[in-house]
């Protein structure tokens, strides 16, 4: 039989310390992100994006395909302008933005004592 080392050195590659989760002041959207600590939503959708790596055109497209109106189609670069701050989009464009990006918006809610 022979014995190889490729599994001591997937075992060093791929052991506890490898997948770690950073701190809470790293926003990262797996681990209790808070809405709060980007500046504005366009800053959000931008960071959400680049972190599934995703093109303006598929956030674009999303939209499109959710939204069937032929009248307002959204491009690419709505969504950049909306990236920027120079646009608002529709709360409808929002929250479709927001579930294909996997961003949770709402508030958690406040605690009743009664």
């Amino acid at each position: 039989m022979v014995y190889s080392n490729f599994n001591k050195i997937t075992k060093q590659w791929w052991g506890a310390t490898h997948f770690r989760i950073g701190s809470r002041n790293q926003p990262r959207p797996n681990k209790g992100f808070k809405l709060t600590q980007l500046d504005s939503i366009g800053k959000t959708v931008e960071y959400f994006r680049w972190w599934k790596r995703l093109r303006r055109g598929n956030i674009a497209n999303a939209i499109n395909s959710i939204k069937n109106d032929e009248n307002n189609i959204v491009k690419s670069g709505d969504i950049e302008k909306l990236e920027r701050g120079e646009i608002k989009m529709p709360k409808e464009n929002l929250s479709i933005i927001y579930k294909y990006l996997g961003i949770n918006i709402r508030q958690k809610e406040k605690r009743r004592y009664i």
